[in-house]
């Protein structure tokens, strides 16, 4: 499933509080780009369609 780049994120936005987002680490090569990130925050709120758990996380 492919899902537009505002969307994906919102995601995270509204199914935690408190998030903080950390990027570990970017690198590319010709057209292509990584990123290895992570995020903290309490599950507050729907999350893909996973129920709130009230866990931080």
């Amino acid at each position: 499933m492919v899902y537009e780049k505002g969307a994906f994120y919102k995601n995270y936005l509204t199914g935690f509080s408190n998030v903080k987002f950390t990027i570990v680490d970017v690198f590319g090569q010709g057209d292509k780009i990584v990123k290895h990130w992570n995020f903290k925050g309490k599950h507050i709120g729907d999350f893909f369609g996973i129920p709130a758990i009230r866990a931080k996380m």
